[in-house]
């Protein structure tokens, strides 16, 4: 610890002093692949790197390149000195008319304004992992270029024109955290056909979405969505706009409505919990019940999954009522599941299958769910599950045997449930008896279990 803060100081004094000095504005040129790349490298930016900025692309003469390609490293060698390549200067590709694809380094932070500006062949190009701006007119004119994946960046906003007239996109994919779209991002794109906006989109600009003649499918996530008025999706055709469950009134009071004629809300919910994204469906409509149909692990998933009783959307709730086939395998951080009193439809074939550490099944309340016998099939030697208190004859007749739980059957002789007036207690089992039960405190009279709702 002394050493590393001998050290800060030193490096913080060396700054002071001057040794350490940032040269700006020394340009080094690289010729390869038919194209001459100058650099603009500066030593210790305020990380502490030596970073290199893409300043000029430009085709040899005499040559008619059509891929471009990053240095496989991420980084220019110059001087004895590695420098990242963090930056895509403005105009740096702009009116490389030849220009087809490029691939570029994922330690890209910022594409700056007009960088591919009326590239007008350019079909393909990534964008960077962590690649967090973008400037105006980024891709302006790109009018050949067909699939633009932002999922995976780290960008929040969409800048003014970015994609204008880039007539040749069919496909859009924005990333979770996008909040803004600015005007005319999206201006004249119109091979689009469907698009989805994220949950976190608070701005959409003016003719954001113009002239998208065949947008036909629009899929809204916010369940807070942004006020808008006719110009920012104007000229889109009979585009059909789906919003959440239980936010229509949300959309109508914000202007969705007098934008967009038809009308939907999703039959699906999504939400995460735990680290893992789950994704339910409406049973059918009319019916404030869904299932559980697909358990996606999340960067940091949890050790245990809690599939929970109620879901709330919008102005709405919805009872979990069951789980679909094969929802969630092959989560080797899932340890445990804890299971909701509500699925009465059951747990359908290989839902569980296939967690190799997946040890302990519990099931809340006093409901044991009809269980396929494959559900938990390919999951730890050691599975057990802990069930609320019943006789063999009832869980084995839902089909939680020790075939099911190598590990065992565990019925619990504490447990909660409601009564019939809606109020949660505590129940435990008492005496020989396993048809009675009395509240955990002791101060409430026997229960039969049978009638509390389904131990016998």
């Amino acid at each position: 610890m002394r050493q590393r803060l001998q050290l800060a100081l030193l490096t913080l004094a060396m700054l002071v002093c001057g040794s350490l000095t940032a040269q700006t504005n020394e340009e080094y040129v690289v010729e390869s692949g038919g194209f001459r790349t100058t650099y603009l490298l500066n030593q210790y930016d305020y990380w502490g790197w030596n970073v290199a900025t893409v300043k000029k692309v430009e085709i040899i003469e005499g040559q008619t390149p059509l891929y471009y390609m990053m240095p496989e490293n991420g980084s220019v060698y110059y001087g004895n000195t590695y420098y990242r390549i963090l930056y895509i200067g403005d105009q740096a590709f702009k009116n490389l008319s030849s220009l087809q694809t490029v691939v570029l380094g994922n330690g890209i932070r910022s594409i700056g304004s007009q960088a591919f500006a009326y590239c007008s062949n350019l079909k393909s190009i990534n964008m960077p992992t962590y690649l967090n701006y973008m400037g105006t007119e980024a891709f302006l004119g790109c009018r050949r270029l067909e699939r633009v994946d932002l999922s995976g960046t780290d960008l929040t906003t969409i800048p003014e024109k970015a994609f204008k007239d880039c007539k040749g996109i069919t496909e859009l994919t924005f990333p979770s955290a996008l909040g803004s779209i600015k005007s005319q991002a999206f201006f004249g794109c119109y091979g689009l056909d469907s698009l989805t906006l994220p949950a976190k989109l608070y701005e959409i600009g003016d003719s954001a979405f113009e002239h998208c003649y065949w947008l036909s499918t629009l899929n809204a996530e916010m369940m807070d969505p942004p006020y808008i008025v006719s110009n920012q999706f104007p000229n889109t055709g009979l585009c059909q706009l789906t919003v959440p469950q239980g936010t229509r009134d949300a959309y109508d009071s914000k202007g969705w409505m007098k934008v967009f004629p038809e009308v939907s809300e999703s039959s699906t919910i999504t939400k995460d919990i735990d680290g893992y994204r789950l994704t339910f469906q409406l049973h059918k409509s009319g019916y404030n019940e869904v299932k559980l149909t697909a358990v996606e692990a999340l960067t940091s998933p949890g050790t245990t999954l809690t599939v929970p009783e109620e879901l709330t959307s919008g102005t709405k709730t919805f009872t979990v009522t069951g789980i679909a086939a094969g929802v969630c395998q092959g989560i080797g951080q899932l340890q445990a599941i804890v299971l909701p009193p509500t699925l009465k439809k059951g747990i359908g074939s290989k839902a569980f299958a296939n967690n190799p550490n997946l040890s302990s099944v519990t099931v809340e309340g006093i409901l044991i769910p009809t269980t396929s016998s494959d559900a938990f099939t390919g999951c730890a030697a050691t599975c057990q599950a802990h069930i609320p208190y019943c006789t063999a004859a009832t869980h084995e007749a839902q089909g939680w045997t020790t075939a099911l739980f190598p590990g065992g059957i565990h019925p619990e002789t504490v447990f909660t449930a409601e009564t019939e007036e809606g109020i949660s207690m505590t129940y435990k089992v008492t005496g020989l008896d396993p048809n009675t039960v009395q509240v955990g405190t002791g101060d409430a009279p026997a229960i039969d279990v049978a009638t509390a709702g389904a131990l016998t």
